[in-house]
């Protein structure tokens, strides 16, 4: 049988590999993987709120507000009302927040370190530019 060759193939693959990696390094840490993504959002847009979140995320809101209980539960993060709009919370890290967030980067290093081994720095920041197309198509925003 011949083995199917198709960009959904090798981005599934490249997808599925990266999770166990990661979720491997997360068991360590015992922080769910979902707390992880979150975490690392929430770290490049502090303040942002729930709804921009999921959004970003591409998750429903009501999976964002457990994910952002568990984070205040962890004391990760904390929620403070934004002051031009009332209804809004914007969420921001706490100190132990940064210092898991430090962690985090440390585990997207190595992974990053890993997929990017045996390409050289041209073929890395083709394979990126070529992504970055892929994603910038309408049905995939």
């Amino acid at each position: 049988m011949q083995e199917d060759k198709s960009l959904n193939y090798y981005l599934s693959k490249l997808y599925r590999k990266s999770m166990i990696f990661l979720q491997h390094k997360v068991n360590q840490e015992e922080m769910g993987l979902g707390l992880i993504i979150c975490l690392n959002e929430i770290y490049k847009d502090e303040g942002l709120n729930q709804e921009t979140l999921a959004t970003k995320l591409s998750v429903d809101k009501a999976t964002i507000t457990r994910a952002i209980k568990k984070l205040e539960e962890k004391e990760y993060v904390y929620r403070e009302r934004n002051m031009t709009d009332r209804r809004a919370y914007g969420i921001y890290l706490t100190p132990k927040g940064e210092s898991e967030y430090d962690n985090i980067q440390e585990f997207f290093s190595e992974l990053e370190a890993i997929l990017s081994s045996n390409l050289t720095s041209d073929e890395k920041m083709t394979l990126l530019k070529l992504l970055e197309k892929v994603c910038m198509h309408p049905q995939m925003q």
